[in-house]
């Protein structure tokens, strides 16, 4: 597995144990705080380009 996929699903560990969210949302909101600390910005266009296709 790769680095960045490993710290995403730790993320996502952490995170569940304070928001109990079902599967999808929870993917959902963990994509966007990673793409938003990647490009620094609140653009949702810009936020979109970091959305893996499929997930």
């Amino acid at each position: 597995m790769a680095s960045g996929q490993l710290q995403i699903n730790e993320l996502t560990i952490i995170l569940n144990e304070h928001f109990h969210w079902n599967k999808a949302r929870m993917n959902c909101f963990v994509g966007m705080l990673i793409a938003l600390m990647t490009v620094g910005t609140v653009n949702l266009t810009q936020l979109a380009l970091f959305f893996p296709v499929g997930h």
